[in-house]
Protein backbone atom coordinates (compact mmCIF):
# COMPACT_ATOMS: atom_id res chain seq x y z
CA UNK A 1 0.00 0.00 0.00
CA UNK A 2 1.32 3.56 -1.18
CA UNK A 3 -0.33 6.53 0.58
CA UNK A 4 -0.51 9.77 -1.91
CA UNK A 5 1.39 13.25 -0.89
CA UNK A 6 -1.81 13.95 1.25
CA UNK A 7 -0.69 11.17 3.19
CA UNK A 8 2.62 12.44 3.92
CA UNK A 9 1.58 15.52 5.30
CA UNK A 10 -0.26 13.66 7.92
CA UNK A 11 2.35 11.73 8.51
CA UNK A 12 2.74 10.98 12.41
CA UNK A 13 -0.81 12.15 13.07
CA UNK A 14 -2.44 8.66 12.78
CA UNK A 15 -4.99 8.41 15.57
CA UNK A 16 -5.13 5.66 17.78
CA UNK A 17 -7.61 3.74 19.26
CA UNK A 18 -8.97 4.20 22.91
CA UNK A 19 -9.50 1.01 24.28
CA UNK A 20 -10.39 -0.01 28.08
CA UNK A 21 -7.60 -0.08 29.86
CA UNK A 22 -5.30 2.17 27.75
CA UNK A 23 -5.43 5.22 28.02
CA UNK A 24 -4.01 8.70 26.11
CA UNK A 25 -1.77 10.84 27.50
CA UNK A 26 -1.10 15.06 26.82
CA UNK A 27 2.01 14.68 24.73
CA UNK A 28 5.07 15.35 27.24
CA UNK A 29 3.54 14.33 30.13
CA UNK A 30 4.45 10.51 31.85
CA UNK A 31 6.71 7.85 29.69
CA UNK A 32 4.20 4.56 29.17
CA UNK A 33 7.29 2.88 30.81
CA UNK A 34 8.13 2.74 34.60
CA UNK A 35 11.70 2.47 36.16
CA UNK A 36 12.20 -1.35 36.64
CA UNK A 37 10.05 -2.43 33.75
CA UNK A 38 10.58 -5.40 32.33
CA UNK A 39 9.35 -5.43 28.26
CA UNK A 40 9.83 -8.35 26.39
CA UNK A 41 9.28 -8.10 22.54
CA UNK A 42 7.36 -10.99 21.19
CA UNK A 43 6.86 -11.47 17.08
CA UNK A 44 8.22 -13.41 14.16
CA UNK A 45 11.55 -12.88 12.03
CA UNK A 46 10.88 -9.01 11.99
CA UNK A 47 11.21 -8.82 15.23
CA UNK A 48 13.74 -11.28 15.51
CA UNK A 49 16.14 -9.42 13.77
CA UNK A 50 16.11 -7.58 17.04
CA UNK A 51 17.23 -4.10 15.10
CA UNK A 52 13.79 -1.61 16.57
CA UNK A 53 13.87 -3.64 20.30
CA UNK A 54 17.71 -2.20 19.85
CA UNK A 55 16.88 1.44 18.87
CA UNK A 56 13.64 1.32 20.88
CA UNK A 57 16.32 0.74 24.18
CA UNK A 58 19.13 3.37 23.15
CA UNK A 59 16.15 6.03 22.76
CA UNK A 60 15.26 5.09 26.30
CA UNK A 61 17.89 5.49 27.56
CA UNK A 62 19.23 8.51 26.04
CA UNK A 63 16.26 9.95 27.80
CA UNK A 64 16.58 7.80 31.05
CA UNK A 65 20.18 6.52 31.50
CA UNK A 66 19.94 5.54 35.46
CA UNK A 67 16.53 3.62 34.62
CA UNK A 68 16.67 -0.10 35.54
CA UNK A 69 14.34 -1.13 32.88
CA UNK A 70 15.61 -4.61 30.32
CA UNK A 71 13.88 -4.71 27.23
CA UNK A 72 14.09 -8.51 26.11
CA UNK A 73 14.13 -10.30 22.47
CA UNK A 74 11.27 -12.58 22.01
CA UNK A 75 10.40 -12.91 18.75
CA UNK A 76 10.70 -16.21 16.90
CA UNK A 77 11.27 -16.35 13.06
CA UNK A 78 8.75 -18.11 11.11
CA UNK A 79 6.02 -17.62 13.92
CA UNK A 80 2.43 -17.29 12.39
CA UNK A 81 0.25 -16.73 15.53
CA UNK A 82 -0.89 -20.15 16.33
CA UNK A 83 2.88 -20.94 16.57
CA UNK A 84 2.67 -18.06 18.94
CA UNK A 85 0.17 -19.33 21.45
CA UNK A 86 1.85 -22.54 21.20
CA UNK A 87 5.58 -21.56 21.98
CA UNK A 88 5.26 -18.37 24.15
CA UNK A 89 8.44 -18.19 25.45
CA UNK A 90 9.27 -18.56 29.20
CA UNK A 91 11.69 -15.73 30.18
CA UNK A 92 12.49 -17.06 34.02
CA UNK A 93 11.10 -13.51 35.09
CA UNK A 94 7.99 -11.69 35.00
CA UNK A 95 7.73 -8.74 32.16
CA UNK A 96 5.81 -5.77 33.23
CA UNK A 97 5.19 -5.21 29.79
CA UNK A 98 4.45 -7.19 26.72
CA UNK A 99 4.53 -6.10 22.83
CA UNK A 100 3.31 -8.07 19.82
CA UNK A 101 3.49 -7.87 15.78
CA UNK A 102 2.73 -10.84 14.56
CA UNK A 103 0.74 -11.68 10.85
CA UNK A 104 3.15 -11.70 8.24
CA UNK A 105 3.39 -15.66 8.35
CA UNK A 106 0.04 -15.65 8.27
CA UNK A 107 -0.20 -13.97 5.08
CA UNK A 108 2.76 -15.75 3.20
CA UNK A 109 3.59 -19.03 5.00
CA UNK A 110 0.41 -20.18 6.67
CA UNK A 111 -2.57 -22.23 4.92
CA UNK A 112 -4.26 -19.08 3.36
CA UNK A 113 -3.26 -18.39 -0.41
CA UNK A 114 -4.62 -15.89 -2.49
CA UNK A 115 -8.26 -16.41 -4.06
CA UNK A 116 -9.26 -18.57 -0.96
CA UNK A 117 -12.16 -16.78 1.20
CA UNK A 118 -10.04 -15.19 4.34
CA UNK A 119 -12.49 -14.92 6.83
CA UNK A 120 -11.82 -18.65 8.68
CA UNK A 121 -7.85 -17.99 8.48
CA UNK A 122 -8.80 -14.59 10.10
CA UNK A 123 -11.13 -15.14 13.09
CA UNK A 124 -8.46 -17.82 13.93
CA UNK A 125 -5.80 -14.97 13.94
CA UNK A 126 -8.64 -13.11 15.76
CA UNK A 127 -8.65 -15.81 18.58
CA UNK A 128 -4.77 -16.06 19.09
CA UNK A 129 -4.46 -12.63 19.18
CA UNK A 130 -6.74 -12.73 21.93
CA UNK A 131 -5.38 -15.37 24.06
CA UNK A 132 -2.54 -13.52 23.81
CA UNK A 133 -3.72 -10.77 25.45
CA UNK A 134 -5.47 -12.41 28.24
CA UNK A 135 -3.21 -14.49 28.87
CA UNK A 136 -0.45 -11.47 29.56
CA UNK A 137 -3.26 -9.32 31.29
CA UNK A 138 -3.94 -12.03 33.64
CA UNK A 139 -0.03 -11.99 34.47
CA UNK A 140 -0.65 -8.35 35.55
CA UNK A 141 1.58 -7.24 32.45
CA UNK A 142 0.69 -4.17 30.34
CA UNK A 143 0.10 -5.30 26.54
CA UNK A 144 1.09 -3.05 23.41
CA UNK A 145 -0.16 -4.51 20.05
CA UNK A 146 1.20 -3.36 16.98
CA UNK A 147 -0.37 -3.41 13.53
CA UNK A 148 1.98 -5.78 10.99
CA UNK A 149 3.61 -3.94 8.40
CA UNK A 150 2.25 -4.98 4.60
CA UNK A 151 4.53 -6.76 2.24
CA UNK A 152 6.40 -4.93 -0.67
CA UNK A 153 4.39 -6.49 -3.66
CA UNK A 154 6.14 -4.65 -6.26
CA UNK A 155 9.36 -6.64 -5.31
CA UNK A 156 9.96 -8.00 -8.46
CA UNK A 157 11.83 -11.26 -7.46
CA UNK A 158 11.09 -12.93 -4.12
CA UNK A 159 11.33 -16.03 -2.78
CA UNK A 160 8.33 -15.19 -0.49
CA UNK A 161 5.03 -15.90 -1.23
CA UNK A 162 3.30 -12.10 -1.18
CA UNK A 163 0.97 -11.91 -4.06
CA UNK A 164 -2.06 -10.58 -2.63
CA UNK A 165 -0.49 -10.55 1.19
CA UNK A 166 -1.29 -7.06 1.51
CA UNK A 167 -5.36 -7.14 1.57
CA UNK A 168 -4.69 -10.06 4.16
CA UNK A 169 -2.88 -8.25 6.39
CA UNK A 170 -4.47 -4.83 6.39
CA UNK A 171 -6.99 -7.03 7.47
CA UNK A 172 -4.95 -8.61 10.33
CA UNK A 173 -4.02 -4.48 11.11
CA UNK A 174 -7.91 -4.28 11.54
CA UNK A 175 -8.68 -6.92 13.69
CA UNK A 176 -5.32 -5.96 16.31
CA UNK A 177 -7.01 -3.02 16.88
CA UNK A 178 -10.15 -4.55 17.22
CA UNK A 179 -8.93 -6.82 19.97
CA UNK A 180 -7.20 -4.63 21.62
CA UNK A 181 -10.30 -2.43 21.90
CA UNK A 182 -12.30 -5.28 23.23
CA UNK A 183 -9.45 -6.72 25.46
CA UNK A 184 -8.17 -3.74 27.17
CA UNK A 185 -4.67 -3.81 25.43
CA UNK A 186 -2.72 -0.61 23.66
CA UNK A 187 -2.53 -0.60 20.06
CA UNK A 188 -0.04 1.51 17.68
CA UNK A 189 -0.53 1.79 14.08
CA UNK A 190 2.94 0.89 13.09
CA UNK A 191 1.40 -0.35 9.52
CA UNK A 192 -0.14 2.88 8.58
CA UNK A 193 3.03 5.05 9.94
CA UNK A 194 5.13 2.32 8.04
CA UNK A 195 3.75 2.91 4.95
CA UNK A 196 3.78 7.03 5.67
CA UNK A 197 7.50 6.82 5.99
CA UNK A 198 7.83 4.44 2.59
CA UNK A 199 6.11 7.94 1.20
CA UNK A 200 9.05 10.52 2.06
CA UNK A 201 11.65 8.69 0.54
CA UNK A 202 13.17 8.86 -2.92
CA UNK A 203 11.21 5.52 -4.72
CA UNK A 204 15.08 3.58 -5.19
CA UNK A 205 14.66 3.44 -1.27
CA UNK A 206 12.85 0.64 -0.66
CA UNK A 207 11.99 -0.25 3.19
CA UNK A 208 11.70 -3.79 2.57
CA UNK A 209 14.26 -5.41 0.10
CA UNK A 210 13.45 -8.76 -0.27
CA UNK A 211 9.39 -7.74 -0.03
CA UNK A 212 8.94 -8.89 3.30
CA UNK A 213 12.20 -8.30 5.99
CA UNK A 214 12.44 -4.62 6.59
CA UNK A 215 16.17 -3.59 6.47
CA UNK A 216 17.41 -0.76 8.59
CA UNK A 217 15.49 2.13 7.97
CA UNK A 218 12.13 0.09 8.24
CA UNK A 219 12.92 -1.77 11.70
CA UNK A 220 14.14 2.13 12.74
CA UNK A 221 10.70 3.43 11.61
CA UNK A 222 9.17 0.66 13.72
CA UNK A 223 11.13 1.96 16.76
CA UNK A 224 10.16 5.66 15.93
CA UNK A 225 6.79 4.41 16.66
CA UNK A 226 7.41 3.03 19.63
CA UNK A 227 9.22 5.81 20.94
CA UNK A 228 6.79 8.71 19.91
CA UNK A 229 3.64 6.25 20.97
CA UNK A 230 5.08 5.50 24.46
CA UNK A 231 6.79 9.08 25.06
CA UNK A 232 10.04 7.75 25.84
CA UNK A 233 10.95 11.64 26.61
CA UNK A 234 7.89 11.83 29.49
CA UNK A 235 9.29 11.38 33.26
CA UNK A 236 9.08 7.80 34.85
CA UNK A 237 7.06 8.53 37.62
CA UNK A 238 3.82 6.17 39.04
CA UNK A 239 0.87 6.70 37.79
CA UNK A 240 -1.51 5.01 35.11
CA UNK A 241 0.07 3.96 31.78
CA UNK A 242 -0.74 6.06 28.69
CA UNK A 243 0.05 6.13 25.09
CA UNK A 244 0.61 9.53 23.29
CA UNK A 245 -0.29 11.07 20.49
CA UNK A 246 3.09 12.56 18.67
CA UNK A 247 3.29 16.41 19.11
CA UNK A 248 3.80 18.09 16.32
CA UNK A 249 7.60 18.06 15.25
CA UNK A 250 9.83 21.08 15.52
CA UNK A 251 10.31 22.15 11.68
CA UNK A 252 13.73 21.27 11.28
CA UNK A 253 16.39 18.33 10.04
CA UNK A 254 20.13 17.40 10.51
CA UNK A 255 21.36 16.66 7.60
CA UNK A 256 25.80 15.53 7.77
CA UNK A 257 27.97 17.95 6.37
CA UNK A 258 30.34 15.00 4.91
CA UNK A 259 29.17 11.29 4.98
CA UNK A 260 32.76 10.13 5.48
CA UNK A 261 34.68 10.42 8.34
CA UNK A 262 38.48 10.07 9.15
CA UNK A 263 39.11 7.54 11.88
CA UNK A 264 40.56 9.86 14.42
CA UNK A 265 37.77 12.74 13.53
CA UNK A 266 36.49 15.04 16.81
CA UNK A 267 32.78 15.48 15.64
CA UNK A 268 30.10 15.37 13.48
CA UNK A 269 29.43 18.41 11.25
CA UNK A 270 25.57 19.16 10.66
CA UNK A 271 23.72 21.22 7.70
CA UNK A 272 20.64 22.43 9.83
CA UNK A 273 17.75 22.79 7.44
CA UNK A 274 14.20 23.25 7.68
CA UNK A 275 11.73 21.09 7.15
CA UNK A 276 8.03 20.69 5.79
CA UNK A 277 7.99 24.58 4.16
CA UNK A 278 8.10 26.15 7.54
CA UNK A 279 10.91 28.80 9.00
CA UNK A 280 13.43 26.97 11.46
CA UNK A 281 13.50 28.81 14.79
CA UNK A 282 16.29 31.13 15.39
CA UNK A 283 17.54 28.89 18.59
CA UNK A 284 17.62 25.55 18.98
CA UNK A 285 18.62 23.85 22.47
CA UNK A 286 20.29 19.99 21.95
CA UNK A 287 20.48 17.25 23.70
CA UNK A 288 22.71 14.41 22.96
CA UNK A 289 24.03 11.13 24.11
CA UNK A 290 27.03 9.15 22.60
CA UNK A 291 28.17 5.90 24.55
CA UNK A 292 28.64 6.92 28.09
CA UNK A 293 29.07 10.54 27.29
CA UNK A 294 25.90 12.99 27.53
CA UNK A 295 25.72 16.71 26.79
CA UNK A 296 23.94 19.78 25.54
CA UNK A 297 24.35 22.72 23.49
CA UNK A 298 22.48 25.75 22.45
CA UNK A 299 22.89 27.46 18.95
CA UNK A 300 21.52 29.99 16.18
CA UNK A 301 20.27 28.29 13.29
CA UNK A 302 21.53 31.60 11.14
CA UNK A 303 24.82 30.09 11.07
CA UNK A 304 23.16 27.07 9.52
CA UNK A 305 25.54 24.64 10.33
CA UNK A 306 26.37 22.69 13.82
CA UNK A 307 29.07 20.52 15.26
CA UNK A 308 29.03 17.83 17.86
CA UNK A 309 32.19 17.57 19.35
CA UNK A 310 32.04 15.22 22.10
CA UNK A 311 34.59 16.04 24.86
CA UNK A 312 35.87 12.41 24.83
CA UNK A 313 35.71 12.32 21.03
CA UNK A 314 33.64 9.81 18.57
CA UNK A 315 34.18 6.16 19.31
CA UNK A 316 37.65 4.34 18.98
CA UNK A 317 35.74 1.59 16.55
CA UNK A 318 37.83 -1.25 14.92
CA UNK A 319 36.87 -1.90 11.62
CA UNK A 320 33.38 -3.79 11.43
CA UNK A 321 32.45 -1.93 14.59
CA UNK A 322 29.75 -0.11 15.21
CA UNK A 323 27.96 3.03 17.32
CA UNK A 324 25.28 5.84 17.62
CA UNK A 325 24.59 9.30 18.77
CA UNK A 326 21.10 10.28 19.62
CA UNK A 327 20.46 14.02 19.26
CA UNK A 328 17.54 15.70 20.13
CA UNK A 329 16.69 19.13 18.93
CA UNK A 330 13.99 21.10 21.11
CA UNK A 331 12.68 24.79 20.56
CA UNK A 332 9.78 26.07 22.79
CA UNK A 333 7.58 23.02 23.13
CA UNK A 334 8.79 21.19 20.21
CA UNK A 335 11.34 18.73 19.24
CA UNK A 336 12.94 16.62 16.68
CA UNK A 337 14.84 12.96 17.40
CA UNK A 338 17.50 12.03 15.52
CA UNK A 339 20.26 8.83 15.81
CA UNK A 340 23.08 9.05 13.79
CA UNK A 341 25.00 5.78 13.36
CA UNK A 342 28.74 5.40 12.93
CA UNK A 343 30.07 2.52 11.64
CA UNK A 344 33.93 1.96 10.78
CA UNK A 345 33.98 0.75 7.43
CA UNK A 346 37.75 -1.22 6.03
CA UNK A 347 38.88 0.48 2.93
CA UNK A 348 40.79 -1.64 0.28
CA UNK A 349 43.18 -0.18 -1.73
CA UNK A 350 43.97 -1.68 -5.51
CA UNK A 351 47.85 -2.55 -6.23
CA UNK A 352 48.38 -3.43 -9.91
CA UNK A 353 44.53 -3.83 -10.86
CA UNK A 354 44.55 -6.07 -7.92
CA UNK A 355 43.18 -6.69 -3.96
CA UNK A 356 43.49 -10.32 -2.40
CA UNK A 357 42.83 -11.28 0.91
CA UNK A 358 42.07 -14.32 3.65
CA UNK A 359 39.24 -15.72 5.52
CA UNK A 360 40.22 -17.59 8.63
CA UNK A 361 37.55 -19.46 10.97
CA UNK A 362 37.17 -18.39 14.83
CA UNK A 363 37.17 -22.18 15.69
CA UNK A 364 39.01 -24.83 14.72
CA UNK A 365 37.90 -27.09 11.42
CA UNK A 366 38.67 -30.28 10.32
CA UNK A 367 40.78 -28.65 7.10
CA UNK A 368 41.97 -26.19 9.24
CA UNK A 369 41.45 -22.35 10.33
CA UNK A 370 42.41 -21.01 7.01
CA UNK A 371 38.49 -21.29 4.60
CA UNK A 372 39.99 -19.56 2.11
CA UNK A 373 41.62 -17.21 -0.01
CA UNK A 374 40.54 -14.77 -2.73
CA UNK A 375 41.44 -12.21 -5.24
CA UNK A 376 39.49 -9.29 -6.95
CA UNK A 377 41.15 -8.03 -10.50
CA UNK A 378 40.47 -5.01 -12.47
CA UNK A 379 40.16 -5.71 -16.02
CA UNK A 380 39.06 -2.74 -17.86
CA UNK A 381 35.62 -2.61 -17.42
CA UNK A 382 34.80 -5.94 -15.98
CA UNK A 383 35.53 -7.41 -12.41
CA UNK A 384 37.09 -10.62 -11.95
CA UNK A 385 36.37 -12.64 -8.09
CA UNK A 386 38.62 -16.13 -7.94
CA UNK A 387 37.92 -17.35 -4.56
CA UNK A 388 39.71 -20.71 -3.25
CA UNK A 389 38.20 -22.44 -0.73
CA UNK A 390 39.20 -24.83 1.83
CA UNK A 391 36.28 -27.42 2.23
CA UNK A 392 36.23 -31.60 2.10
CA UNK A 393 32.74 -31.88 2.69
CA UNK A 394 29.75 -29.93 0.32
CA UNK A 395 26.50 -29.79 1.39
CA UNK A 396 23.96 -27.96 -0.37
CA UNK A 397 20.43 -30.12 1.52
CA UNK A 398 19.40 -26.46 3.65
CA UNK A 399 15.84 -25.45 2.47
CA UNK A 400 17.30 -22.07 2.21
CA UNK A 401 20.14 -21.02 -0.27
CA UNK A 402 22.04 -18.99 1.64
CA UNK A 403 22.34 -21.92 4.37
CA UNK A 404 24.61 -23.84 1.42
CA UNK A 405 28.18 -24.65 0.76
CA UNK A 406 29.24 -21.92 -1.47
CA UNK A 407 30.01 -17.66 -1.09
CA UNK A 408 27.35 -15.41 0.18
CA UNK A 409 28.53 -11.87 -2.03
CA UNK A 410 27.11 -8.34 -1.19
CA UNK A 411 27.60 -5.95 -3.44
CA UNK A 412 27.36 -2.27 -2.83
CA UNK A 413 26.72 -0.85 -6.91
CA UNK A 414 24.80 2.41 -5.78
CA UNK A 415 26.13 5.83 -7.38
CA UNK A 416 27.83 8.71 -5.27
CA UNK A 417 24.50 9.61 -3.81
CA UNK A 418 23.36 6.59 -2.56
CA UNK A 419 26.75 4.44 -2.11
CA UNK A 420 27.33 3.58 1.76
CA UNK A 421 23.86 4.24 2.65
CA UNK A 422 22.33 2.70 5.70
CA UNK A 423 19.98 1.05 3.97
CA UNK A 424 19.13 -1.82 1.25
CA UNK A 425 18.05 -0.96 -2.11
CA UNK A 426 17.69 -2.32 -5.50
CA UNK A 427 21.62 -1.16 -6.14
CA UNK A 428 22.83 -3.16 -3.01
CA UNK A 429 22.85 -7.15 -4.21
CA UNK A 430 23.10 -10.18 -2.31
CA UNK A 431 24.21 -12.70 -5.03
CA UNK A 432 24.64 -15.92 -3.60
CA UNK A 433 27.37 -19.00 -5.82
CA UNK A 434 25.98 -22.60 -4.30
CA UNK A 435 28.48 -25.69 -5.16
CA UNK A 436 27.45 -28.93 -5.00
CA UNK A 437 28.81 -32.77 -5.11
CA UNK A 438 26.12 -34.79 -6.05
CA UNK A 439 25.26 -35.78 -8.27
CA UNK A 440 27.75 -34.03 -9.86
CA UNK A 441 29.45 -30.82 -9.21
CA UNK A 442 28.06 -28.16 -9.86
CA UNK A 443 27.72 -24.18 -9.10
CA UNK A 444 25.14 -22.04 -9.01
CA UNK A 445 24.55 -18.28 -9.50
CA UNK A 446 21.24 -17.14 -7.19
CA UNK A 447 20.52 -13.60 -6.98
CA UNK A 448 18.70 -13.00 -3.93
CA UNK A 449 18.23 -9.33 -3.37
CA UNK A 450 19.28 -6.72 -5.93
CA UNK A 451 17.91 -5.96 -9.33
CA UNK A 452 19.73 -7.21 -12.42
CA UNK A 453 22.55 -9.49 -11.04
CA UNK A 454 21.42 -12.41 -12.85
CA UNK A 455 22.09 -10.08 -16.28
CA UNK A 456 25.43 -8.68 -14.93
CA UNK A 457 27.08 -11.67 -13.88
CA UNK A 458 28.28 -15.19 -14.38
CA UNK A 459 30.01 -17.82 -12.16
CA UNK A 460 31.95 -21.22 -12.52
CA UNK A 461 34.30 -23.03 -10.76
CA UNK A 462 35.73 -26.27 -9.98
CA UNK A 463 36.25 -29.33 -7.14
CA UNK A 464 39.86 -29.01 -5.82
CA UNK A 465 41.98 -31.66 -3.39
CA UNK A 466 41.32 -29.33 -0.74
CA UNK A 467 38.04 -27.89 -1.35
CA UNK A 468 36.64 -25.92 -4.80
CA UNK A 469 37.46 -23.09 -6.51
CA UNK A 470 35.07 -20.49 -7.55
CA UNK A 471 35.21 -17.94 -10.27
CA UNK A 472 32.66 -14.68 -10.45
CA UNK A 473 33.07 -12.65 -13.42
CA UNK A 474 31.13 -8.98 -13.30
CA UNK A 475 30.63 -7.13 -16.53
CA UNK A 476 28.17 -6.11 -17.82
CA UNK A 477 24.75 -4.35 -17.08
CA UNK A 478 21.85 -5.01 -15.12
CA UNK A 479 19.24 -3.84 -18.21
CA UNK A 480 19.15 -2.16 -20.92
CA UNK A 481 19.20 1.27 -19.12
CA UNK A 482 21.28 0.35 -16.53
CA UNK A 483 25.52 -0.36 -17.22
CA UNK A 484 27.83 -1.61 -14.92
CA UNK A 485 30.06 1.22 -16.02
CA UNK A 486 33.02 0.43 -13.51
CA UNK A 487 35.20 3.89 -15.11
CA UNK A 488 32.80 6.37 -13.68
CA UNK A 489 32.47 4.68 -10.38
CA UNK A 490 35.14 5.90 -7.52
CA UNK A 491 33.98 3.00 -5.08
CA UNK A 492 32.11 -0.07 -4.44
CA UNK A 493 31.41 -2.47 -1.56
CA UNK A 494 31.99 -5.88 -1.71
CA UNK A 495 32.08 -8.32 1.60
CA UNK A 496 32.72 -12.42 1.27
CA UNK A 497 31.44 -14.70 3.05
CA UNK A 498 32.48 -18.32 3.11
CA UNK A 499 29.41 -20.40 4.05
CA UNK A 500 30.19 -24.16 5.57
CA UNK A 501 27.11 -26.28 5.86
CA UNK A 502 28.62 -29.19 7.40
CA UNK A 503 27.31 -31.24 9.79
CA UNK A 504 23.92 -29.53 9.50
CA UNK A 505 25.20 -26.73 11.33
CA UNK A 506 25.71 -23.56 8.74
CA UNK A 507 28.77 -21.43 9.73
CA UNK A 508 29.53 -18.02 7.62
CA UNK A 509 32.71 -16.78 7.24
CA UNK A 510 34.06 -13.24 6.92
CA UNK A 511 37.18 -11.54 6.79
CA UNK A 512 36.41 -9.06 9.02
CA UNK A 513 32.36 -9.93 10.39
CA UNK A 514 30.47 -6.57 11.45
CA UNK A 515 28.90 -5.60 14.51
CA UNK A 516 25.30 -4.75 12.60
CA UNK A 517 24.47 -7.46 9.61
CA UNK A 518 24.62 -6.49 5.76
CA UNK A 519 20.73 -7.65 5.40
CA UNK A 520 19.78 -5.07 7.85
CA UNK A 521 22.68 -2.50 7.61
CA UNK A 522 24.50 -1.62 4.38
CA UNK A 523 26.92 0.61 5.34
CA UNK A 524 29.48 -1.75 6.50
CA UNK A 525 30.36 -3.40 3.44
CA UNK A 526 34.25 -3.13 2.68
CA UNK A 527 35.24 -0.09 0.46
CA UNK A 528 36.77 -0.93 -2.77
CA UNK A 529 38.64 2.36 -3.59
CA UNK A 530 38.79 2.12 -7.24
CA UNK A 531 40.11 5.39 -7.97
CA UNK A 532 42.79 5.81 -4.47
CA UNK A 533 40.78 8.43 -3.41
CA UNK A 534 40.85 7.62 0.28
CA UNK A 535 43.65 7.04 2.07
CA UNK A 536 44.60 4.80 5.35
CA UNK A 537 42.77 1.54 5.90
CA UNK A 538 39.02 2.41 7.32
CA UNK A 539 36.68 5.27 7.06
CA UNK A 540 33.81 5.97 9.59
CA UNK A 541 30.37 5.88 7.65
CA UNK A 542 27.94 8.46 9.00
CA UNK A 543 23.64 8.21 8.43
CA UNK A 544 21.06 10.07 10.04
CA UNK A 545 17.63 8.72 10.90
CA UNK A 546 15.11 10.20 9.57
CA UNK A 547 16.68 11.21 6.33
CA UNK A 548 15.55 13.79 4.89
CA UNK A 549 12.12 13.89 2.70
CA UNK A 550 13.21 13.89 -1.32
CA UNK A 551 11.88 16.15 -3.15
CA UNK A 552 9.00 15.50 -5.41
CA UNK A 553 10.55 14.21 -8.80
CA UNK A 554 13.56 13.43 -7.78
CA UNK A 555 13.35 9.79 -8.33
CA UNK A 556 15.63 6.89 -9.77
CA UNK A 557 16.29 6.53 -13.10
CA UNK A 558 13.73 5.18 -15.73
CA UNK A 559 13.61 1.26 -15.55
CA UNK A 560 14.65 1.19 -11.98
CA UNK A 561 12.06 -0.77 -9.49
Amino acid sequence: MRFGRKGQKRFGLVGLVLSAGCTYAVSGEACFLRDGDVWVFHGDSITHADTYRRLCERVFRHYHPEARAEFIQAGVWGSTSSDLVKKIKEEGRKPAVVSLMLGMNNAINGAWIKGQPRGPHLEAYRRDISEFVRKYKAEGAAVILLSPTLADETVRRTVFRIEGANEFLRDCGRIVKEVAAAEGACYVPAQAEFEAFQETLDPAQRLRPDGVHPASLGEYQIARTLWERLNFAGSLGPGPRALSEPAPRLPVNLRLATRFLAPDASGLAFTIEPSGGAGAPPKLAASWSLGEQHGTAEFETAAKSWTLTPPKGLPALKAGGAADAVIELKAGDRSALFVVDLCAVPVLHFKDNAISGAIDSAADRPEGRRVAAWTLRRNGGELLLEVEVTDSKLDSASEWAWGRDGLNLFWDLRPAERFADINLDADVHQTLVNVQDQPFFAVALRPWLGAGMEYAATAGGERTTTGYRVRFRLNQGFGLHRPLALEQRDFIGLSIIVVDADGGQTAFHEAIPPQRPHDQYANNLPILDLKAKLTGDSVHDAHVFPPPAHPPGNGPTEGRP
